[in-house]
């Protein structure tokens, strides 16, 4: 069966310029980790393994040893959301959107 499509009028904006909704943390999803040495630079990737609410989850950082993480920093535990990568970490924010 077809999709059906709204007509476009002069209030709606086609899609491609339609704010995304705000995305919330799920486990599994991907983000990106700063520590306090990497808010700066390039981030860890992290699995979500709790959601305690929208900004603050458990992460599984994953580390490939060129930066190498102490043990601890491994499994943070309610790591709050950064509102930008360059805010003072530890912290999470979500990855660049990529067309």
């Amino acid at each position: 069966m077809a999709k059906k499509t709204e007509p476009q009028t002069e209030t709606t904006p086609p899609p491609a310029e339609q704010p995304r909704p705000a995305q919330k943390p799920s486990v599994g999803r991907v983000v990106h980790y700063y520590t306090n040495a990497t808010t700066k630079k390039q981030p860890y990737p992290a699995i979500v393994t709790h959601v305690w609410d929208d900004n603050t989850v458990n992460l599984n950082v994953q580390n490939d040893g060129s930066f190498p993480l102490h043990p601890d920093e491994l499994r943070p535990v309610k790591v709050l959301l950064l509102k930008h990568h360059t805010d003072d970490g530890p912290g999470w924010t979500w990855p660049p959107f990529v067309k």
